[in-house]
């Protein structure tokens, strides 16, 4: 009787050990599948918002969910500004130089006879960040 309850506090230990192994995993899992790169390209796939709390008070974030042509999803950080340009089907590619927004690439088309693109086609925004 002494043993099944020693056994059964164990038993408890354990299982409270393994879930508050899974929280902690699955948080370190959220905060890195959040790209933190230089640049990247991709698809938007869909808008994400909400709200972060602290001591501080509560302050929102804006993240896209961003699928790159290698079919990798990836979630990136972005400000309220191009939160509100983005929709999804749009393309989103960040280099040095910011952040541009254009249209699905399959809106993207030529001319027949021609392989290159007429640059009235083409409509990207750029937002500048320095």
């Amino acid at each position: 009787m002494i043993i099944a309850r020693q056994q059964s506090k164990n038993l408890v230990g354990i299982i409270v050990l393994v879930a508050i192994l899974c929280g902690i995993l699955f948080l370190l899992y959220q905060r890195f599948n959040t790209v933190l790169a230089n640049e990247y390209e991709g698809k938007i796939v869909d808008k994400l918002a909400g709200y972060t709390h602290s001591d501080e008070g509560s302050f929102p974030y804006y993240r896209l969910l961003v699928k790159s042509d290698d079919g990798q999803s990836f979630q990136v950080r972005v400000d309220y500004e191009i939160y509100q340009r983005a929709q999804p089907g749009m393309v989103i590619k960040k280099t040095r130089l910011g952040i541009e927004l254009g249209p699905a690439k399959s809106e993207l088309h030529t001319y027949p006879g021609s392989t290159q693109r007429a640059e009235s086609d083409i409509r990207f925004e750029i937002d500048i960040h320095c």
